[in-house]
């Protein structure tokens, strides 16, 4: 075990704040006016806890140097180099942590706006309703509302 190293890193954090809307409104859809009425005190909604731990494991081998006595007469090899190999995992649980919520449901996936009145409305107004909401769904599913999943990072480093 000797010139082994293991380090765990986490953090948690309560959620943000925002203003939550009052009125369903279609927050994906570009070139529409949209008038936000909100609902409550501004920056009244929290957002969901976050919590994440990192890792990291590595061993360094050391090779080339001198041997030297010491003054007790025991030898002893001096480390010229040293060879570092380490693997770092991000998000070693593989948390989904939410990033950004949209304001009506406070949820990451779903803005309310495909189930409200209006959405309802404008779905049926559409020359191909099916195909307005899977565009739409498609669209709300935004990725970076979310951190990124678990990354795994092997590499080395020469000490010299």
């Amino acid at each position: 075990l000797r010139d082994l190293g293991l380090n765990l890193t986490g953090y948690i954090g309560s959620g943000t704040p925002f203003t939550k809307n009052a009125v369903a409104v279609p927050s994906v859809t570009s070139g529409v006016n949209i008038v936000n009425q909100t609902e409550g005190t501004p920056n009244g909604v929290r957002k969901p806890w976050q919590f994440c731990i990192d890792g990291r494991i590595d061993k360094t081998f050391a090779f080339g140097g001198n041997v030297k006595t010491a003054g007790d007469g025991k030898e002893f090899r001096s480390r010229a180099y040293g060879l570092n190999i380490y693997l770092t995992v991000f998000n070693v649980f593989d948390t989904r942590n939410v990033i950004n919520v949209y304001r009506f449901t406070g949820l990451a996936d779903d803005d309310g706006y495909l189930s409200s009145d209006t959405g309802r409305q404008a779905t049926v107004s559409q020359i191909d309703p099916e195909a307005y909401v899977d565009l739409y769904t498609l669209r709300v599913a935004n990725p970076s509302n979310f951190s990124v999943p678990r990354r795994i990072q092997l590499g080395m480093m020469f000490d010299f």
